[in-house]
């Protein structure tokens, strides 16, 4: 649901904030996808330790 209201409304985003540890698609692919649509995209994420391995994909 989040991807297609951004994908409506992306114009008017300017933040995403993003719990990582969110059920339904589960982990990082949220994130990905969000990337994909929009690589210039800023992104608020929380995510636990097992999350360490995002810092690959950009997060800091």
């Amino acid at each position: 649901m989040a991807l297609e209201i951004y994908k409506k409304e992306k114009g008017l985003i300017d933040l995403v904030i993003l719990d990582l540890d969110m059920p339904g698609i589960g982990d990082y692919r949220c994130m990905e996808e969000l990337l994909k649509m929009d690589p210039e995209i800023k992104i608020v994420a929380k995510f636990g330790p097992k999350k360490a391995c995002l810092s690959s994909m950009g997060a800091s």
